[in-house]
């Protein structure tokens, strides 16, 4: 400032300079010493390195951090006067500062407010110290219900920079050139509406695919050894194919079986996917009983298109591990939430953002059954309360709110059974009359058969004292089966409907070598097979008729996805492999294989067909038939056609080969004859030489008293 002063006294800009000698010192004007005094001390310091050094370095000017990750935005609130300001600081500070966020904002909670009307602007802005703590508070904070008219509005801050930045105007994007995809439908475009099937086989873990085809053998058209390591499945939709390994689960999808996506898993022991196939759940046993509460991976949820790993939950209690399944969660129908009962709670997630629902769960203790419908966003559970009372609850998302409740008296256990449209429910109950009935374990069977198509649930009663062995429901229509009896290995299989006024009883199948039910997809026609003995009894509902009956010993039994082919498989006795039959029962193929493991129809998609596109389909059924048996006897006639040609290949072969062969033996015949050559069986020529083994056979010692 003293020079700049000095400078201006002057009015002489060029004496105003900063000059150097020899060695770098600076060099102090005359004149600049004589108005400023100068000591020598001080001459020493601005001569010294640092002064010099301090001249030399260039300053640069401080830069401004514009990206804010750390801060959130949180939209949606209260409007409110200065009176209840510091209330709603209160409850935000309490909802932001919670220790499942795993961090406290920084400062105070920056709420605007306008000046004219002295009122708040209904939105706040928090800080937080990382990025990942503010993540996980928008997760946790979105959505949240203040109260019945708020709603909380949560966005990252500089998400809501990069919404605020974009154009007035739409601008197409360039799409790139010769990016090829694989195309995971393919198999369904099959012109003969065929399906797929895969077949394990455990030695070298081959895995092969199959054609449908009922008139040609099976034979694979896509093999691959060393596929799996511990099991393979079909995701809902048949898009993929996952493979378990011992590094974690890998999809395969496409014509030709290509990789599209890994999901780094040590130690998966089991997979599963959620309904609609839009998420990858694994489950690793090494992890259930030691694991991170911070970073659990006993059970990880993963994106199946990104890849992305988005939560991972710690394994069931010691006490749950009794009845414990890998597929610890139960999904909604449409994968927009997935819960589990969980200490006393039941925990309802949201797939969105992988939090609770509502940020709460439902304290209910000794809740049991979480069962989702298949077509809407209501669950049911039962409770076990005191005095041999049982309830069943019904919740409806995603307020959940009780849409249905009821207590039934003297109950054992409780089982729950959707049909698979949702349009039906059936709650048994296995009860006892009397104390009395209890200690001698005399139960019988209440099943309460709901009506969820209406606004109000209706619900039939049906009591059977015999026990029951299996009930299932039609998948498209109505109808229920039922085995039950008192017989040993010996029951009695009864069919009935329920309609809007009454349940009526169809027909029953009396004194029946059978305990187990399999409904065709499509409905109509059903499975009934003996878990043991192999009885097969394939069954029209429609006409109430037996089409076949035969005996195949099965360890699983699966329906095609279209409801016309059935396989059953067996890969637990000498003679494994598996056999396809008809709807009807008549036997199509027969693969019986060593090391036998599996046996998977590959799923299909739900049908895009609107209701009057199968309508038609069904008023024209005569027109389709004619189309696809023209194209069965073409395929026919050329396997018959490629057989015969086959056949008259291998004939020519085989007489070259016996041409080859005479040709062979003449030349020989001729060698021997000019060499004077005779083979002729000789006594002489030949020594006998006897060799006598001795074996002892069996010994025994007899001790004979000289009396």
């Amino acid at each position: 400032h003293k020079m700049e002063d000095w400078a201006e006294e002057t009015n002489d800009e060029n004496q105003f300079k900063v000059e150097h000698d020899e060695d770098g010192n600076v060099i102090i004007p005359e004149e600049l010493r004589e108005f400023q005094n100068f000591n020598v001390e001080e001459e020493e310091f601005l001569n010294s390195k640092e002064v010099n050094d301090l001249f030399k370095q260039k300053k640069e000017k401080p830069k401004f951090d514009e990206h804010i990750d750390n801060a959130i935005i949180v939209d949606n609130l209260p409007i409110v006067g200065e009176n209840k300001r510091e209330k709603l600081i209160k409850v935000l500070t309490k909802l932001y500062n919670h220790h499942s966020i795993g961090g406290k904002f920084k400062g105070e909670i920056y709420f605007p407010m306008d000046e004219k009307n002295k009122t708040s602007k209904g939105y706040a802005f928090i800080e937080y110290d990382s990025r990942e703590i503010a993540d996980r508070a928008y997760r946790k904070t979105h959505k949240y219900k203040l109260d019945k008219k708020h709603i909380c509005e949560v966005n990252i801050f500089s998400d809501f920079d990069i919404i605020k930045d974009l154009p007035d105007e739409y601008e197409p994007v360039e799409l790139k050139k010769n990016i090829t995809t694989e195309n995971l439908r393919s198999w369904l475009e099959d012109p003969k509406a065929r399906s797929q099937y895969l077949a394990h086989i455990g030695d070298d873990n081959l895995i092969e695919i199959y054609w449908n085809n009922k008139l040609l053998k099976p034979n694979p058209f896509y093999t691959k050894k060393n596929w799996a390591d511990i099991f393979a499945l079909w995701s809902p939709h048949g898009l993929y194919l996952a493979t378990l390994h011992v590094q974690g689960v890998v999809l395969w999808g496409g014509p030709n079986f290509k990789q599209i996506r890994r999901f780094p898993c040590p130690r998966v022991d089991f997979a599963s996917f959620s309904p609609n196939g839009k998420f990858l759940i694994t489950f690793t046993k090494h992890y259930m009983r030691k694991d991170n509460p911070k970073d659990p991976q006993c059970v990880i949820i993963w994106d199946v298109k990104t890849g992305k790993r988005l939560r991972g939950f710690l394994g069931p209690k010691e006490q749950d591990q009794g009845e414990f399944h890998p597929s610890i969660f139960k999904w909604s129908y449409n994968d927009e939430y997935f819960g589990r009962i969980d200490n006393g709670r039941i925990k309802i997630y949201q797939s969105s953002d992988m939090c609770l629902a509502g940020n709460k769960s439902i304290k209910l203790q000794n809740a049991r059954g979480l069962s989702w419908s298949p077509n809407r966003n209501i669950f049911i559970c039962w409770v076990k309360e005191n005095n041999d009372r049982a309830r069943t609850i019904i919740y409806e998302m995603p307020n959940k709110n009780i849409i249905h409740n009821k207590t039934i008296l003297n109950v054992l256990r409780i089982k729950i059974r959707w049909q698979e449209q949702g349009k039906y429910l059936c709650v048994r109950a296995d009860r006892f009359k009397t104390q009395k009935a209890k200690k001698q374990q005399k139960y019988y069977h209440h099943f309460a058969l709901m009506n969820m198509r209406g606004k109000q649930i209706s619900t039939e009663i049906l009591d059977l004292e015999e026990s029951v062995e299996a009930l299932a429901w039609e998948p498209t229509g109505s109808r229920f089966c039922i085995i039950h009896g008192e017989k040993q290995n010996r029951y009695n299989v009864s069919f009935y409907s329920v309609t809007k006024t009454k349940l009526k009883k169809l027909t029953t199948l009396v004194n029946k070598p059978l305990d187990r039910i399999y409904w065709s997809p499509t409905g109509i026609n059903v499975l009934l097979a003996n878990s043991k003995e192999g009885n097969l009894e394939f069954y029209n509902v429609d006409h109430l008729q037996t089409m076949a009956e035969v005996v195949h010993l099965n360890s699983n039994i699966e329906w095609d996805p279209a409801g016309r082919y059935v396989a059953t498989s067996l890969n637990a006795s000498m003679e494994t492999g598996y056999i396809i039959w008809s709807f009807n029962g008549e036997m199509i193929h027969r693969v019986m294989r060593n090391d036998f493991c599996e046996f998977n129809w590959r799923p299909r998609p739900p049908s895009i067909l609107s209701k009057d596109q199968l309508k038609e389909i069904y008023n024209n059924i005569d027109t389709y038939i004619a189309k696809f048996k023209k194209m069965d006897d073409r395929e026919l006639a050329q396997f018959k056609k490629k057989e015969i040609k086959d056949k008259l290949y291998m004939r020519r072969q085989f007489l070259r080969q016996q041409l080859k062969w005479a040709r062979l033996n003449k030349e020989q015949e001729d060698l021997f004859k000019a060499n004077q050559i005779f083979l002729e069986d000789n006594e002489d020529d030949y020594v006998t030489i006897t060799d006598t083994v001795e074996e002892i056979i069996e010994e025994t010692v007899e001790i004979i008293d000289d009396n």
